[in-house]
């Protein structure tokens, strides 16, 4: 029995197992007994989508089951051993070559299926010794093609050997991932086999990150002078960083490698040829490099690097709307990564704005889960300095940011004071703890996007911390320079921050350029300049050269086969006299939203409740709020991942664009769009336990407010009031006065006639709540 016999991981049993139906097969096990839907479906992933490949170099699945104490798949079994083992056997050159053609081509079946493996390692390939094919496994973490995610955040938290990661698989790129992240894994186990070692060797994980993102591997013909050029030119470009430079198919790949196999079998060595004759994307491929923003990349990394020799810095990055604002900001990933820093980033709702410091929150809740995910003994060291930096007042941050009780505990109860000493507490304590997780070793880089949204408490508290200096802490906001007048809140706190001498660095995003958008289209269509000269200017007319919308105009191209490649010559053709006759509104919302009106109606309903929801959500909170099971919500929303209009993140979703959230908003008519918040509120506040209701109190009550009108009935009335009195309460404790104001203006409004004397707690809470925020 070659195939190993047992595995196990931290949620599955692997184990083979004779079977009356299928003789002998390997069967996988959820080891918990009582599993969430979530986890349910994460294990019976793979399972789904393997049902249906037939393909010969993949596991077969065959069923599951519901056992008494766990689910079960049953999968075939393989005669082989993993490629890790068939390494130790130190296989000859020529043998070794047949088994990587091999996995390429079980790699090109799948990619052609639109799956893409995502996890790729020796330890996932099974070799069969008599016939040295390959045959892939383990594909519980692969993707279909067209849902395409990008990974945001600390890469030792996924399932995966980072050994074989590709750079944009790192979470450390604005890079989508995509089929050629399969060829830069196998790229590294190539480099394994021929040198003998990985290409980056004796680096902690750190280390290891950024050598994926920028460090190139030395030569395989510069280590060993036996290897030949051809082979160290083909593993040179599975390796590269960028991913328009690799193979753009596994077939391509494997065309080259069996040249290398016929000339050794014919003459035992090897005559120097061109790579990547043969080698042809599967499909059109938009390229993810930045055009036109080679002044505004410098800027940002010149400024980064101030902040990460110890200075507290300040960039504010201004634009229209799908100027590329973030993707901008995005580049600042490499460089964090090379000083082990932290990147955060969140991002204003317009649809949300009532949430005091909901990006900020956003941010910090996310570097708590990355921390979560570092070594037992840095997060004693990082506990201690919280500890330490808060002291007995460490509940005004864990009400403030409560996934900071999964690292500091419980804290105790703190003293109820007046509004400005409980404000000036507030500040105190946050930059206390802000103080203790920047450092020399972890700078931070803060990005808070869409600050046209802000609110006013979340403006206060970034003019406090940038007038409290903070070693090693780098801000940087975005925003809507054509949405903020001179009395707008931001505008007012720039001028602040000006008139107290604080260093605002600004860069200004404009649209592309005619000439970028030429080059984009080369790039992307491997086509000379010359050649897409007239496309390109069709295209510039068309979106006048706004980022977001360029991206989306070309896809839709190539989704209407308006961009056709020609298999035999791999060239790409259009006519543009056929794009000239579409009917395309240049009009990015209306346009999206036409794209969105293609989708079933049924998942349409369901994006708008996400719309409704804000920039992010997760499958558990669009299941509760439309009462849809998970494998319905999981149905829905690979639809929207397919269509490329959402983007699957660690545990969430969430929009593309905003853009994207504002086309699918604006399908929703006016009256409509009320009675929808006010479901959402009903069936957030129905479904949420007390402590539950005590950390969503903002979502909730905004909700209910969006349709205050339409509540006639007296006790839902009260209900909300109470609400509004509890949101209120929470948002002054946390000293957001003027959100408090608001929320206690509502409940006001929503008091009956003669409250003193019916309701006279009530009303006394409610105006002494409003007076002192008032005051």
């Amino acid at each position: 029995m070659k195939e190993q016999t047992i595995h196990r991981g931290k949620k599955s049993n692997l184990s083979v197992e004779k079977n009356d139906k299928y003789n002998q097969v390997v069967v996988k096990s959820l080891v918990d007994e009582y599993p969430t839907p979530k986890e349910i479906n994460s294990f019976l992933h793979e399972y789904n989508i393997c049902k249906d490949l037939e393909i010969d170099g993949v596991r077969k699945v065959y069923e599951w089951e519901k056992g008494k104490h766990a689910y079960r798949i049953y999968m075939e079994y393989i005669d082989g051993i993993t490629l890790a083992e068939y390494k130790s056997t130190n296989p000859a050159l020529i043998d070794y070559l047949k088994v990587f053609s091999n996995i390429a081509k079980s790699l090109s079946d799948l990619h052609l299926k639109s799956i893409i493996h995502n996890r790729l390692s020796p330890h996932n390939i099974l070799v069969k010794t008599d016939t040295l094919n390959a045959v892939l496994i383990d594909l519980a973490n692969s993707t279909t093609y067209t849902q395409r995610s990008s990974f945001v955040g600390n890469p030792l938290s996924l399932n995966a050997d980072i050994h074989y990661l590709a750079p944009e698989q790192t979470g450390r790129l604005n890079r989508i991932i995509d089929h050629r992240s399969d060829l830069y894994a196998l790229g590294i186990m190539l480099y394994e086999f021929i040198a003998g070692h990985l290409p980056f060797k004796n680096l902690n994980h750190f280390e290891l990150i950024h050598a994926h993102i920028a460090i190139k591997p030395k030569p395989l013909n510069a280590l060993n002078i036996d290897c030949p050029d051809a082979l160290s030119k083909i593993v040179e470009k599975l390796l590269d960083k960028d991913a328009e430079k690799r193979y753009q198919s596994a077939k391509g790949l494997q065309v080259d490698l069996d040249k290398c196999i016929q000339q050794l079998e014919k003459s035992h060595t090897f005559e120097g040829f061109e790579l990547a004759i043969a080698d042809v994307s599967p499909r059109f491929e938009l390229s993810q490099k930045l055009y036109g923003r080679e002044a505004e990349i410098g800027k940002l990394l010149k400024v980064f690097k101030k902040a990460a020799n110890g200075n507290t810095q300040f960039m504010l990055v201004s634009g229209f709307s799908g100027t590329g604002k973030s993707v901008l900001v995005s580049e600042i990933y490499k460089p964090i990564t090379e000083k082990r820093g932290y990147f955060i980033e969140g991002k204003y709702d317009q649809y949300q704005r009532g949430i005091p410091y909901y990006a900020i929150i956003n941010a910090f809740e996310s570097l708590i889960h990355i921390l979560l995910t570092e070594s037992s003994t840095y997060l004693i060291t990082i506990k201690e300095k919280m500890l330490q930096a808060v002291g007995q007042e460490g509940k005004v941050l864990t009400d403030f940011i409560p996934a900071l009780e999964l690292l500091i505990g419980k804290q105790p109860e703190v003293a109820e004071i007046n509004g400005e000493d409980a404000q000036n507490r507030f500040n105190y304590v946050f930059l206390r703890w802000l103080s203790a997780i920047c450092s020399e070793e972890h700078p931070i880089v803060l990005f808070i996007d869409d600050l046209q949204w802000a609110d006013s408490a979340s403006l206060d508290l970034i003019e406090y911390i940038l007038l409290n200096k903070h070693n090693y802490f780098f801000c940087i906001g975005a925003y809507r320079d054509n949405e903020v007048s001179k009395a707008h809140p931001l505008s007012i706190t720039i001028d602040h921050l000006n008139n107290q001498n604080i260093e605002i660095e600004n860069i200004h995003v404009k649209n592309l350029e005619l000439n970028h958008i030429e080059e984009l289209l080369a790039d992307s269509l491997y086509t000379p300049v010359k050649e897409v000269k007239d496309l390109a200017k069709l295209v510039f007319e068309k979106t006048r050269g706004n980022a977001f919308f360029v991206v989306q105009f070309v896809k839709s191209l190539a989704e209407k086969n308006l961009l056709k490649l020609n298999t035999a010559t791999g060239k790409w053709s259009w006519e543009t006299d056929d794009i000239y006759k579409l009917n395309i509104t240049d009009n990015v919302v209306e346009f999206m939203a036409e794209k969105i009106k293609e989708l079933p109606e049924k998942t349409q309903d369901i994006f708008k409740v996400a719309a409704c929801l804000g920039t992010k959500f997760s499958s558990e909170l669009l299941s509760k709020t439309t009462q849809l099971t998970s494998d319905e919500i999981q149905n829905h929303t690979d639809k929207l991942l397919k269509e490329g209009l959402i983007l699957q993140l660690e545990n969430e979703f969430k929009f593309t664009h905003d853009r994207i959230q504002q086309a699918v908003y604006s399908l929703i008519e006016e009256n409509d769009r009320k009675t929808l918040h006010q479901n959402i509120g009903k069936l957030l506040l129905k479904e949420s336990t007390e402590e539950e209701l005590q950390e969503q109190i903002f979502d909730i009550v905004n909700h209910l407010n969006w349709g205050i009108e339409y509540i006639s009935d007296k006790d839902e009335k009260l209900e909300l009031a109470k609400l509004n009195l509890k949101a209120s309460k929470k948002a002054k404790n946390n000293s957001a006065f003027k959100e408090s104001f608001k929320y206690i203006s509502i409940a006001t409004t929503l008091l009956p006639d003669k409250s003193w004397e019916k309701y006279y707690d009530l009303t006394l809470s409610v105006y002494e709540e409003g007076a002192e925020n008032a005051f």
